[in-house]
């Protein structure tokens, strides 16, 4: 049996006449969305070039939708992905030294299993807002899309292998939860908390706490040095929950989706020149 055909990467250099690169960035057409997965620009100019030139890139012609995350702070970037239609979203990078951790728990926490995917993605579908297009997770909140994401995240590599011993979840009934925490390595001495979520029913009884220090604690105990973590910039309880818990901020990202604008007709003004990869 064949393996299915990657997805394409696409690039584009954009370079003043002097042949110095002013700009770059790559992105891909998967699953009818255009992915930006880099973006680097010097100025806003050659942000306004790129975007358009993705746009007007006829391999991305079958795309419906364009999502970005990247480590960047390429200037108007942001500016011009909302003058495109997309809803944009800051993710903050945060850290913390686990050294000695060791973290209580709460009642009823055990670890969690793959017997609790499906009640996992229940959770997250409860928790998390009902759609939201700058996610760069389940963006339209759909059941199948938590399913999804559930799977990927923890029988995948793209966010670091699951790390079983220090994901734990408390339960709710019957294939049901209350609240989850997945943890995966990203790094010899760096875990990672891939995901959070307590279901708004459970609220105010401190479940987030004892789980980020169960799974801090539990993560110290496989070796690891620090946690890290991404947390959208909107979501105002959960920012306040890491600060209270010692997080502290490393870097950020920026996170966009949307439906595919109308494709741009625009041309490189004189000085700049695109090229693709």
């Amino acid at each position: 049996m064949s393996s299915p055909a990657l997805p394409d990467l696409s690039g584009l250099v954009a370079l003043a006449r002097d042949g110095q690169a002013t700009g770059w960035t790559y992105y891909l057409v998967h699953d009818g969305a255009v992915q930006i997965g880099a973006f680097s620009s010097a100025s806003e100019s050659t942000t306004a070039i790129l975007l358009d030139a993705i746009l007007a890139d006829p391999r991305t012609a079958p795309a419906n939708r364009v999502t970005l995350f990247a480590f960047t702070d390429a200037p108007g970037l942001v500016a011009g992905l909302r003058a495109r239609g997309l809803a944009v979203d800051r993710y903050f990078y945060l850290r913390r030294n686990i050294v000695g951790a060791r973290g209580a728990g709460a009642p009823d926490m055990r670890v969690w299993s793959m017997q609790h995917a499906d009640a996992t993605a229940d959770l997250l579908g409860r928790a998390f807002e009902a759609r939201d297009v700058s996610r760069p997770f389940a963006p339209g909140g759909t059941p199948g899309e938590w399913r999804q994401y559930v799977i990927r995240l923890v029988t995948g590599t793209g966010c670091g292998t699951l790390m079983p011993s220090a994901c734990l979840s408390i339960g709710n009934g019957p294939n049901r939860l209350a609240a989850v925490a997945l943890v995966t390595r990203i790094g010899p001495l760096t875990a990672h908390l891939a995901q959070l979520a307590v279901d708004p029913a459970f609220r105010g009884r401190h479940l987030s706490t004892a789980l980020v220090e169960a799974a801090c604690g539990a993560a110290a105990r496989e070796g690891c040095t620090r946690m890290t973590l991404l947390v959208g910039g909107r979501n105002q309880t959960a920012r306040a929950l890491y600060q209270r818990t010692a997080f502290e901020p490393v870097s950020s990202f920026i996170s966009a989706g949307g439906d595919y604008p109308r494709r741009s007709t625009s041309v490189a003004p004189g000085g700049v020149i695109i090229t693709r990869r």
